[in-house]
């Protein structure tokens, strides 16, 4: 590449703006073409010297790109480069402003070659460069000297550099103003550009001050090419002048333009700073006006619509971000029916607007047309949209309870991001959070486990051990070890949580409330029931004062809070909290809710702890049939009414009928839980104890050894579990007469109940009684 043979003129400064005024649309062809070796053979035989060299510049560059440079990075330090530069350089030493302008041309359209390619750093020294030949040769400033700043701050805004990018950006707002007015579209074009900069940097009302007047200009810029138009036309001026009318008609499409965009970017700062209606209507606008041009056959200038339907998001203007895009996918089905990834756009958008408005099966039809539609492309074209679709569809299904469907979705979403250039480590580690949840749905708790390990070891690195989002994937995981019966895991993930979400939230947030309540529970099943209470406790406070004191989540927490002290055995105490959250759960969700009925099968556990049979009976007999009729007879909430009635009828003698519901209730959670988990071994001892008091010795042991063996292998060596396992067994050795074996089991069972409920707890003194302990 070389600039020899470049013209040179008598008078420079002629040739200075004679070249000047040609550069907009220069700009714009080499814009286009740069990319496209094919066209420049088109643009030599219409354009001078100078341009025409400058193409091959451009060209040339693009040629080593396509050579194998794989980033503007590597570019940078090739030789390559330093031989364009350097060459570009060259023209600065030649005396003369012709020679120093085409050098700072050259500067300029290089430094965007490498900018617009990411090399924001080497764009950064190209500008600077290209100024400092402005001040060393020409005595007043040129309109390219404020371009030039003007895509300085741009790159430097992109660099994040934001306080030295706002300082080049005033100055090439002066500049500007120097330049071309105070009051042209271009000293507009600057200061939308700088309204950007300060809103990046936080200070929305200095960039609102800076955008509204940008409005303004362009307003008036419109108006008064709409006027120049009509008094042209008035005069009989353009009635044969074709190339005028094409002109006029440019400016005032040119104008739309800019207005549009400036009505868009006040909208967004309008919303960022709480005025929202100003934001809706300024948008509205912007949308008219591009549509208007749209009709005429102008291309849309506005952002992609995925931003103006974000902006309607946050607007919380569903309705009309709908018929818009309704609208806009009928003109495109007409405008560009064999383009079926132009089609698949809209029908994305839409499908979200439905989504948000919970409008489930119409956002699930739209995204699987949108789908259908990209598997008609090459895969190539479309991989980068296809994850987005699919993890969508994902979440819709889970939903609508379609679960396999979602899991196969997501399962896609994975396989198909594998082969993407960009690794979306974000949206991978979302995935298997989601596929995990499904997983646990499914019963699949293995499989959920190993999802939600690897989403959270994904977030850990990629955001950091303090996220919200790393939070929400340990309360998974730790829900899981708690359906697994592996409160000790449970317990230790769900600590992790309140931790995370204490610093990330604060303490006087849902967010804590939920993991406290979480963590008690895990402690209370461990048999840590002083620090379980304690946490539930804090939980309800933080509740009441953010929710009120009869709200439907605290009602749920003086539920949670009475099953500790029921395990405590404070059962007057517990009575009291399960009346206070029935009555609650009444208020807020109706008598027949399937959560009153849990409550209500609560408290008649705490009847049968009293021993108050005839008002525990038809509370559990409530219980289970509203729970059937709602949720169905093999549900897990009805499964628990079935275990307290049981219970009950153990207690007065009923074996029998205590034993074939028991039977019932380990079929149901053995569906729902698998058969190795603390729930099933909670069945099987208490119809162990059930076969024991009836005379069934043998299956008795059987079964009874099972729930101990299973009560191990996942729960604490003292917790309270084990040892009415224990004494359970021992009770039934001895009633078969092997009465040494038993009293050595039955001596352990009470050192582990005094430890883990004390010496005053009924299930103490009872199992010391039987063994003759003191």
């Amino acid at each position: 590449m070389s600039v020899k043979g470049v013209d040179t003129a008598s008078d420079p400064q002629g040739v200075e703006e004679s070249y000047f005024e040609k550069k907009e649309s220069f700009y714009d062809y080499v814009d286009s073409i740069v990319n496209d070796d094919d066209l420049i053979d088109e643009y030599f035989a219409v354009n001078s010297t100078p341009a025409r060299e400058f193409v091959e510049v451009c060209a040339w560059l693009n040629r080593q790109f396509k050579n194998g440079y794989s980033s503007v990075q590597e570019f940078s330090f090739s030789a390559d480069f330093h031989y364009v530069l350097n060459d570009i350089k060259e023209t600065d030493k030649r005396q003369g402003k012709h020679q120093a302008s085409l050098c700072v041309d050259y500067l300029i359209r290089f430094a965007e070659f490498i900018r617009v390619r990411n090399g924001f750093e080497e764009a950064i020294e190209l500008h600077k460069e290209a100024l400092r030949i402005e001040d060393s040769v020409f005595d007043r400033k040129r309109p390219i000297y404020s371009f030039s700043l003007y895509r300085l701050a741009l790159s430097l805004c992109k660099m994040g550099k934001l306080e030295e990018s706002e300082k080049v950006f005033a100055d090439a707002l002066e500049e500007a103003k120097k330049c071309f007015g105070e009051n042209t579209s271009e000293t507009a074009s600057w200061m939308n550009n700088f309204a950007v900069c300060l809103r990046s940097k936080g200070r929305l009302e200095k960039a609102l001050s800076f955008i509204l007047r940008s409005l303004q200009i362009d307003r008036n810029t419109l108006t008064m090419a709409i006027e120049e138009k009509e008094i042209e036309m008035s005069k009989g001026r353009v009635t044969n002048a074709v190339v005028d009318k094409v002109r006029l008609d440019e400016a005032i499409d040119s104008a739309k333009s800019n207005l549009a965009l400036d009505l868009h970017n006040v909208a967004l700062l309008f919303v960022e700073v709480g005025e929202v209606e100003k934001g809706s209507k300024a948008e509205l606008e912007a949308l008219g006006i591009d549509f208007k041009r749209s009709e005429e056959g102008k291309q849309l200038i506005l952002p992609k619509m995925d931003t103006i339907v974000e902006i309607f998001k946050r607007l919380r203007q569903f309705k009309p971000a709908e018929a818009l895009l309704r609208q806009e996918l009928q003109r495109r089905r007409a405008m560009h029916s064999d383009d079926p990834q132009v089609i698949a756009a809209v029908l994305q958008l839409l499908a979200k607007v439905c989504g948000w408005q919970d409008n489930l099966e119409e956002a699930e039809t739209l995204m699987k047309e949108s789908l259908s539609l990209h598997q008609e492309c090459d895969f190539e074209d479309v991989v980068e949209e296809l994850p987005d679709e699919l993890v969508f569809l994902g979440d819709v299904c889970t939903k609508l309870g379609k679960v396999k469907e979602a899991l196969q979705f997501l399962q896609e979403a994975l396989e198909i991001l594998k082969e993407t250039r960009d690794p979306q480590l974000k949206l991978i580690a979302k995935i298997h959070h989601d596929i995990g949840n499904l997983h646990r749905r499914l019963g699949e708790q293995d499989l959920a486990l190993a999802s939600l390990m690897q989403s959270a070891e994904m977030r850990k690195r990629v955001l950091g051990p303090i996220h919200p989002a790393l939070g929400d994937t340990m309360n998974a995981i730790a829900g899981v070890h708690a359906d697994m019966g592996k409160m000790q895991d449970a317990a230790e993930y769900y600590s992790f949580v309140l931790k995370i979400f204490r610093k990330v939230y604060g303490n006087e947030s849902e967010q804590v409330a939920s993991a406290l309540n979480n963590l008690a529970m895990s402690l209370s099943d461990l048999g840590d029931y002083t620090q379980a209470l304690q946490f539930e406790e804090e939980c309800m406070n933080i509740r009441e004062r953010i929710h009120g004191e009869q709200s439907g989540v605290v009602g749920s927490t003086l539920n949670n809070k009475a099953c500790i002290l029921r395990a405590m055995g404070r059962l007057e105490e517990a009575e009291l909290d399960y009346i206070l959250a029935i009555s609650i759960g009444e208020l807020t969700m109706g008598r027949d809710h399937p959560e009153v009925s849990l409550r209500k099968n609560n408290l008649g556990e705490v009847y049968i702890s009293m021993n108050r049979y005839k008002e525990a009976e038809p509370l559990l007999r409530e219980s289970i049939k509203q729970s059937s009729e709602k949720l169905g007879p093999d549900h897990p909430r009805v499964g628990i009414a079935l275990n307290n009635l049981a219970l009950l009828l153990g207690d007065i003698g009923k074996y029998e009928e205590a034993s074939k519901l028991q039977r019932q209730l380990l079929k149901i959670d053995e569906q729902e839980y698998g058969k190795q988990n603390i729930f099933v071994a909670r069945d099987l001892h208490n119809l162990g104890k059930y076969l024991r008091q009836m005379g069934q010795l043998q299956e008795a042991e059987t079964v009874i050894r099972k729930a101990l063996s299973m009560r191990e292998q996942v729960l604490p060596p003292k917790h309270q579990h084990i040892g009415t396992s224990m004494n359970n067994l021992a009770l039934c050795l001895r009633a078969k007469g092997e009465t040494e074996k038993a009293l050595e089991i039955g001596q352990k069972a009470c050192e582990i109940l005094e430890v883990s409920l004390g010496k005053s707890h009924k299930w103490t003194i009872a199992a010391k009684e039987h063994w003759h302990v003191d």
